[in-house]
């Protein structure tokens, strides 16, 4: 995960500083050196230079599908649902959901008795999170919600 140090940390989409109360957002490393995104792996940004960057769909592209390839090779991984918005996966160990917004590249971890709140509670700090909640409550709610989700865990034996 890209590391963040008050007052000397830049944001790899415009340079300027990155002050403590800036919305940010960043990645672990997933693309390989000859990418010609992969600077912006492993980095931070202001969240406002992220949401706005002409790059954006694609840098989030290339993350949700590094993303499902992990979660495929991984055995205690279970993918659940996926739409164009988000992505479904539960991990066995951690007893947890994981959702990954594909739009703009965020995986949220929630545990199972947690779902029903995360997706009503506002994302603490991160407006630009909450603003795809909605997405992701909508696709959720087509889906069959919290219910749906519980009983694909229940086929996985």
């Amino acid at each position: 995960m890209a590391i963040f140090l008050r007052g000397k940390t830049r944001c790899a989409i415009c340079d300027r500083l990155i002050e403590d109360n800036d919305e940010r957002f960043s990645t672990s490393t997933f693309l390989e050196k000859t990418h010609p995104l992969w600077r912006y792996a492993d980095d931070t940004m202001h969240a406002s230079c992220y949401m706005g960057w002409d790059r954006r769909a694609e840098f989030a592209s290339e993350y949700c599908d590094s993303e499902r390839r992990w979660f495929a090779g991984h055995p205690d991984c279970s993918l659940l649902m996926e739409t164009a918005n988000i992505l479904v996966v539960y991990g066995s160990r951690s007893v947890a959901v994981m959702i990954l917004l594909k739009l703009i590249a965020v995986l949220v971890d929630v545990g199972l008795d947690d779902l029903d709140d995360w997706l009503s509670m506002p994302a603490d700090g991160q407006r630009f999170v909450q603003a795809e909640l909605d997405r992701v409550r909508a696709d959720l709610d087509l889906l069959g919600g919290k219910d749906h989700i519980l009983d694909l865990l229940r086929s996985l034996g």
